[in-house]
């Protein structure tokens, strides 16, 4: 009574193009505090693979800006270290920059005007709301700029293992 079932292929997670991505980040306001904060963390979301639950428990002494390295703890709270982008870099400056002038004091990087810690849905809620507005075809969550950021990285040659580590992936077959 040995029966065994065929494993359901999984369908590969959808993904946007660097095109899809730019025009996400070019709808939104550059001059608004929330402009600036969104604008950092869709770009540091896809520089760097972050989990929304990485993102949003990001504190601003876990970033190394002279080496564009930061320290995340991801599932299981496992640390890793993970770099991002020189576009990310400026981003988050940028944001930084107008965070003070609004005089917002808070550990975290990313936070509401109020200084309070952002919720995963906020970002999803902004992230919908842009696609819309960029005229993208498909329904954009956090996780899909993780999968395009790793999607991105094997299709220019990075290696499985390589990717698999900075995504955080304990196991190859998450990755692949």
């Amino acid at each position: 009574n040995d029966l065994t079932f065929p494993k359901n292929e999984k369908k590969l997670p959808q993904v946007l193009t660097v095109e899809e991505i730019e025009k996400l980040i070019n709808v939104i306001p550059k001059n608004s505090l929330k402009g600036k904060r969104d604008k950092a963390i869709i770009e540091l979301l896809y520089s760097s693979g972050l989990r929304v639950s990485e993102i949003i428990n990001l504190k601003i002494k876990d970033l190394d800006f002279n080496n564009n390295y930061l320290k995340c703890f991801g599932k299981g709270s496992k640390e890793r270290i993970v770099p991002f982008g020189e576009l990310a870099k400026n981003y988050i400056f940028d944001y930084l920059n107008e965070r003070e002038k609004n005089n917002i004091k808070s550990e975290y990087l990313f936070t509401t005007k109020k200084g309070e810690k952002l919720l995963r849905q906020e970002i999803n809620n902004f992230l919908r709301i842009y696609s819309k507005m960029a005229k993208l075809k498909k329904k954009v969550h956090p996780h899909m700029l993780r999968h395009s950021f790793a999607t991105h990285l094997l299709e220019r040659g990075a290696d499985l293992r390589s990717v698999q580590e900075l995504l955080g992936h304990v196991d190859i077959s998450t990755t692949q």
